[in-house]
């Protein structure tokens, strides 16, 4: 494998590998939103019950379409948890596989449970620049027996 081949599959393996910290920032934003949708909800009943009919109808309308997009939303963010959990699983039986303990444990730290490379590295009681190394041949090999298998599929 050419050097330059060697970085684009590093590059592929990281952007794959932080999908579980996309979609799970997706669910957590998408979370936020419903919480709002329903505190705004709750103010959107009519203040003047003695208004004309007309208001209480927009104010039914504007519940209805509220209940939806929460209803949508809903929708949402179950589907996005659904996806994580299966990406999650392929992930972690990709590294589970890996060739060696470290590489494991190196990527489960950084791309499963979202630590940072320093923090792994110490953990590990590794240096920072061996972590490195290290996380770059996880990388590699998480492309090959991954990835790269995937593509020929």
């Amino acid at each position: 494998m050419t050097e330059q081949a060697g970085k684009e599959g590093t590059t592929e393996a990281k952007e794959y590998l932080l999908q579980i910290r996309q979609i799970s920032g997706a669910i957590d934003r998408r979370k936020k939103e419903l919480k709002n949708l329903r505190s705004s909800g709750m103010s959107l009943r009519p203040q003047n019950y003695l208004a004309d009919r007309v208001q209480h109808s927009y104010s039914g309308q504007r519940s209805e379409k509220m209940a939806e997009w929460r209803a949508d939303l809903q929708r949402e963010i179950q589907e996005d948890i659904e996806r994580l959990a299966k990406l999650r699983h392929e992930i972690v039986t990709t590294i589970n596989g890996l060739s060696r303990p470290e590489y494991s444990e190196m990527l489960h730290s950084i791309y499963v449970e979202g630590k940072d490379l320093a923090r792994t590295a110490e953990e590990m009681h590794y240096s920072y620049n061996y972590a490195c190394t290290l996380h770059g041949r996880a990388l590699k090999e998480f492309w090959r027996k991954h990835l790269k298998e995937r593509k020929k599929s």
